[in-house]
């Protein structure tokens, strides 16, 4: 896993940036082992943003702490790559300089959890939470950094072991801030946007065909493409009702309320087309 802390992610490049563009900004900081701009294979043109991977932690550090960094006119980001598999979760892409630590034993105490990620970046404080009532401790802790990339840096390897014991290290978040990182997610918005497109697009396309067979008075396949209508319906609504969830999640009751209509309707439908079947 270490080697993970070598491989850094740039975004926000220019479209004309190249993988050579991108090798000679980001070698005078170290050996790259691999330097990609990723393309889009049926555009054939640039997504904007890349990889270079360090042949140590070492020289991806001393990029890091390079930053900002300008390339062909754009100030591009540069953080730590996460896993593939981590790679679609809101938090992946949070700035945060507190990290959560998981599994904690009664013998940790804060001054562990100081040496262990001190490895990682300069820390601010270090506490492991107790029972308010009995002063037993919960068995987990945050620890706070000055710089994100110290938290990047220690969430990226996960699992740490600490006092003998095995913990899991996961970036601390409210749940505000984890709405605000899932919005600015580049894959999981644009995936969300490009769904609602398609439903509605969709959508169109079969009511079209309706009013056609509306138009030349085919009752049999009138039928067929005015339940089949309905379905797109169920299909769009259920995509307003996720959005909805994602953006506002704080309101529940609206939610719950959305939720029994959206059955109902569902319910109702079906309903409707046992009769006339």
């Amino acid at each position: 896993m270490e080697n993970q802390l070598c491989k850094l992610f740039v975004g926000g490049l220019n479209v004309q940036t190249t993988d050579d563009g991108l090798r000679n900004h980001f070698e005078q900081y170290g050996t790259l082992t691999d330097c990609v701009v990723v393309q889009n294979q049926q555009l054939k043109r640039s997504r904007c943003f890349g990889f270079v991977t360090y042949s140590s932690p070492e020289e991806a550090d001393s990029a890091m702490a390079a930053r900002p960094h300008v390339l062909d006119g754009n100030n591009v980001e540069l953080k730590r790559a996460v896993a593939r598999e981590d790679a679609g979760r809101p938090e992946a892409l949070a700035k945060v300089k507190k990290i959560f630590i998981g599994g904690l034993k009664d013998d940790i105490e804060e001054d562990h959890l100081r040496d262990c990620f001190s490895q990682f970046g300069a820390v601010e404080k270090a506490e492991v939470i107790t029972d308010k009532e009995t002063g037993k401790k919960r068995g987990f802790g945050f620890v706070y950094f000055e710089d994100n990339d110290s938290a990047d840096k220690a969430v990226v390897l996960k699992y740490h072991v600490i006092n003998g014991h095995k913990v899991e290290v996961k970036k601390a978040l409210t749940k505000q801030e984890m709405q605000a990182a899932g919005s600015r997610g580049g894959r999981g918005g644009s995936r969300l946007i490009a769904t609602k497109i398609k439903s509605f697009v969709y959508i169109i396309c079969v009511y079209c065909v309706y009013l056609l067979c509306v138009y030349i008075n085919t009752q049999t396949y009138m039928f067929i493409f005015y339940k089949y209508l309905h379905v797109c319906m169920l299909i769009f609504i259920y995509n307003l009702y996720y959005i909805y969830k994602y953006f506002i999640y704080k309101q529940k009751i609206v939610l719950k309320c959305i939720h029994a209509c959206v059955y109902l309707y569902i319910h109702n439908k079906y309903a409707q087309y046992t009769y006339i079947m």
